[in-house]
């Protein structure tokens, strides 16, 4: 899986794109995810990208046979009906909870995953941004992260004279 199909879904659906924000987490099943909206995966554990901006959470599925999007049931969470963002740290792996008004949605998010080399830059990227993960800060870092990711005309490379 290509971030650059990720950032085309998106933008074509008008969501901003925000660098070194899209992780891929497993939704583990529970209540709040039905409540959320996602009903047909109460019985599984699926797939997910998450990519985090700062207008909210883009959610998108991913087919279990095929490997790829779902792009008909991507379901965007804005930031006013997410009440906290968690990130707790395993042995193996890192719980990401999303305490929306509706419930909450609770991802397993390994360290690395295969086919998708971008997860684990951006995931690293994320936690050094928020500070391994109070729920204010990991917003605050993709916001962080949007306003670097724009190149300013200060910042524009000069050529030397030799």
């Amino acid at each position: 899986m290509d971030e650059n199909d990720i950032r085309e879904l998106l933008l074509g659906r008008g969501i901003d794109f925000a660098h070194h924000a899209t992780l891929l987490a497993t939704l583990k099943p529970t209540v709040g995810a039905y409540h959320n909206g996602m009903g047909d995966y109460m019985n599984t554990m699926r797939e997910h990208v998450l990519h985090l901006n700062s207008s909210g959470i883009a959610i998108i599925p991913i087919d279990d046979r095929r490997g790829k999007m779902i792009e008909d049931e991507l379901l965007f969470i804005p930031n006013e009906k997410i009440a906290q963002l968690k990130m707790n740290m395993k042995l193996m792996s890192l719980t990401f909870t999303i305490d929306t008004e509706d419930g909450e949605l609770v991802y397993k998010v390994r360290r690395s995953v295969l086919g998708a080399p971008w997860h684990k830059e951006n995931l690293a990227f994320i936690l050094l941004r928020a500070g391994a993960g109070d729920a204010q800060d990991a917003a605050a870092a993709v916001t962080v992260a949007e306003h670097e990711a724009v190149p300013r005309e200060d910042d524009a490379s000069h050529g030397t004279d030799a």
